[in-house]
Formats: C-alpha cells, sequence, structure tokens
C-alpha cells in the first residue's frame, strides 16, 4: 500500500501577493558592523514596490543619459555618477526608520555612504519576495544568496547577520 500524501491547502490569488507588503515594506533590525545588536531598525520595501519600480525605471533613463555623455566624463567621473544613482535607487527601498534625521533618500544615500553594510542588507532583503507575502515569515538570520542585485556581489559581507521581523 501507498502511503497517502496528506492533501495540501488550495489557497486564493491574495495568499500570493507580494506587491501589497513589498510597498508597505518589513522591519529589519540594523546591528553594527562587529555585529552588536541595536534598537535601529528601518522599514525596508520589496524589489516588487511600486514606488521601487518607478524609482528604478527613472534610474535607468538616468543611466542611458550618462552613457550618451560618456565619452566626454573621466571614467572615475562616470563610476562616481553610476554609484550614486545606485546608491539612491537602493535608498528609495527604505520606507522609514527610527533615526532622528528625516527619512528621505539624500538622508537615505548619505547614510548608505557612510554604512555601505547596511545599503548591502537593504538590497539583500528587498530581493528576497518570501519576506514580502501578506504573512511574512519571521527569520532570524538571512543568507546573502539572492538580492536584488543592484549593490555589486565583490562588495556583499561575507558574514552578515541581520534579523527581520514583520513590520
Amino acid at each position: 500500500m501507498k502511503n497517502k500524501e496528506p492533501e495540501k491547502e488550495v489557497l486564493g490569488m491574495a495568499a500570493f501577493d507580494v506587491k501589497t507588503t513589498s510597498e508597505e515594506g518589513i522591519k529589519v533590525e540594523i546591528a553594527l558592523p562587529d555585529g552588536t545588536e541595536t534598537g535601529n531598525f528601518l522599514i525596508v520595501r520589496g524589489a516588487d514596490s511600486p514606488t521601487f519600480r518607478k524609482a528604478q525605471a527613472r534610474t535607468n533613463r538616468k543611466l542611458l543619459d550618462l552613457q550618451k555623455k560618456s565619452k566626454s566624463l573621466d571614467p572615475g567621473d562616470m563610476i562616481i555618477r553610476q554609484e550614486k544613482l545606485t546608491s539612491e535607487l537602493v535608498a528609495s527601498l527604505v520606507a522609514d526608520w527610527n533615526f532622528e534625521e528625516e527619512c528621505n533618500i539624500k538622508n537615505v544615500s548619505g547614510f548608505f555612504e557612510k554604512a555601505p553594510q547596511v545599503m548591502e542588507q537593504v538590497d539583500q532583503v528587498a530581493g528576497q519576495r518570501h519576506h514580502f507575502f501578506v504573512k511574512p515569515l519571521t527569520v532570524s538570520k538571512l543568507t546573502p544568496e539572492k538580492s536584488s542585485g543592484l549593490v555589486r556581489k565583490s562588495k556583499r559581507a561575507k558574514s552578515q547577520t541581520e534579523s527581520i521581523s514583520a513590520g
């Protein structure tokens, strides 16, 4: 006799919705570079967020314009401008935070400049859709396997840990 597999629950289409939570964002606790836990957190949007998708389209247009001007630009200037656009794009994934400073693209991008490990963390979280289901999972540690692909993999920290909780 064959063992009968338990029946799987049939879900409605809403169970597959990642876009709603991607826009609202999830709470991501951030630690110091040495791993020391802090009370700081960011509300991170998912890569499927309409806000992020619009920012991505704007950034792509700016990158195309930059490529058209590339012959007249110093290669170093070109790289700096591309990195700034990437930082601003990843900053659009941050919906809120609990720092005293206002949460806006300029401040978040400036924070990323001084704390690139946090930018990498945001990029990783945003690219992992399983965090953005209507009932997101609680994960104690993330693995740096998948990201939205914005931050170069060569810059990824090898031993990042962060905790994510539903926001």
